[in-house]
């Protein structure tokens, strides 16, 4: 003889209960998914903005530019349609408000990070890059590529490399690593994320060389730490807006109270 036993309503709830976090967990991963971009797609969108960034990098730092309006155009034609789909996706998603809109403490915060950056970079060149070192160079050629120094010119520099700032971090952060993160989970897609960001900037190593110091490293460098930086404020904060006010007021810091004078 068997021993049948009905279960209670209660007992059905309860059953209903313990199974509903894997539902939730289920959920929740799929919502983290951008709607349009199917996972398989995330490593290619992350490669072509890659290899558009990084050529568009080459025109811009070659030394026929140095001082020329046209390497911002280039690098905002280059950067604003993908930010524009980012922004899309997000939209689509419909958390453009939560991630984009400032909150209370945003750009105070920011400021900060943009700070302490600053102020790192400063100590570094101090250490590494003195005035009897060739690879003093490296700093200098990085500010010859801006081109004439006066006030009232590099008060528009500041405010193109600030613009550029927000669009590359709406693109490397609101977009490539947004969609790696999605797939990949959020440690992988903020390293692969920032190593493709310094990829991109490979190129400048030749184009900002000197003959005796030889390829110039800093721009690979500086991008591959402050876009673990960035990115490690987006994975924090789950919100864009943090890291844009970091990376542009750290980029304006970078050209407004330069490292290196001649």
């Amino acid at each position: 003889m068997t021993d049948e036993r009905k279960s209670s309503p209660e007992e059905d709830a309860a059953d209903d209960r313990a199974s509903a976090p894997d539902d939730e967990s289920d959920g929740n991963e799929r919502g983290s998914m951008i709607p349009g971009l199917p996972w398989k797609a995330a490593l290619p969108l992350a490669l072509v903005v890659t290899i558009a960034a990084g050529l568009v990098l080459r025109f811009a730092f070659a030394s026929e530019q140095a001082g020329a309006s046209s390497m911002f155009v280039a690098l905002a034609g280059v950067y604003v349609p993908f930010a524009a789909l980012a922004i899309l996706l997000i939209a689509r998603e419909r958390k453009l408000a939560d991630e984009i809109r400032p909150r209370k403490g945003d750009l105070s915060f920011g400021a900060i990070v943009a700070a302490l950056m600053y102020g790192a970079a400063m100590a570094g060149c101090q250490l590494f890059f003195n005035a009897d070192s060739p690879r003093s160079f490296w700093v200098a050629r990085i500010y010859l590529q801006l081109g004439d120094r006066s006030d009232n010119r590099m008060l528009y520099v500041g405010g193109a490399v600030f613009f550029i700032a927000v669009l590359e971090e709406i693109v490397w952060r609101g977009l490539v690593m947004r969609s790696l993160r999605a797939s990949l989970g959020p440690l992988r897609g903020w390293l692969f994320s920032s190593v493709l960001y310094a990829v991109a900037h490979v190129s400048t190593m030749q184009l900002l060389a000197h003959p005796v110091a030889g390829p110039n490293p800093l721009l690979v460098a500086a991008s591959l730490g402050c876009g673990l930086v960035w990115g490690h404020l987006y994975n924090r904060t789950g919100r864009l807006v943090p890291s844009l006010f970091a990376h542009g007021l750290f980029s304006w810091a970078i050209v407004e109270f330069p490292l290196w004078r001649p």
